[in-house]
């Protein structure tokens, strides 16, 4: 039986009136790795809306969606950054996701990079912040096997369960994997708050 996935946020919660763009891989969307996030970002009173390629739409729904309840969502070819407040990548830790090699994902990261907003990532997520070119001189953490290509594209790898970067034009969270959820759930919506809290100002 599938994991109901609330769609309405719980009313003032620190992420109340805020709205968080959910970018799933493939994999990821079956797992803890792509469920837990969102659950956290709910829970703390946010909107989360879950991006999809325009053609995986019935599978994403298929996985998310139980009970003919299903997530907020939109179209990846459709996603304006200003309309959200930050945006959380998750990848499975065992397998790359074509999802976050195609243009449209990294345009999208690049878009809230410049935009000054959040972007939280997990375990092989971080992989399109390298594609994309947003990692230079940025500390990070991702499923280990990442390192060397983070390392290569002039990030600061640590293995630390998560790791909160602020050098650089926005705040970046990521997270080793699964193992670290609890901790990556609960520092994603300290920092999306914080972020809110600085583009209200």
């Amino acid at each position: 039986m599938g994991t109901r996935m609330s769609r309405e946020p719980q009313v003032g919660g620190v992420l109340a009136d805020r709205t968080v763009a959910f970018l799933a891989g493939a994999a990821g969307a079956r797992q803890t790795a792509a469920l837990r996030p969102w659950e956290a970002v709910v829970s703390a009173g946010g909107r989360a809306v879950l991006v999809h390629p325009d053609e995986d739409e019935a599978r994403l729904f298929g996985q998310f969606g139980t009970d003919g309840e299903l997530p907020l969502e939109r179209k990846l070819s459709e996603v304006h950054v200003e309309d959200y407040d930050a945006l959380i990548l998750s990848g499975h830790p065992d397998a790359d996701d074509p999802l976050f090699q195609t243009p449209d994902a990294m345009r999208m990261a690049t878009a809230f990079y410049l935009a000054r907003k959040p972007i939280a990532a997990l375990g092989r997520a971080p992989a399109l912040l390298v594609r994309a070119g947003l990692v230079d001189d940025r500390m990070l953490t991702s499923w280990p096997g990442l390192a060397e290509e983070i390392t290569a594209a002039g990030g600061l790898w640590h293995d630390y369960p998560v790791v909160v970067c602020r050098c650089g034009p926005n705040v970046l969270v990521t997270g080793r994997g699964p193992g670290d959820m609890r901790e990556f759930c609960a520092t994603l919506v300290d920092q999306i708050a914080r972020g809110a809290e600085r583009s209200g100002t």
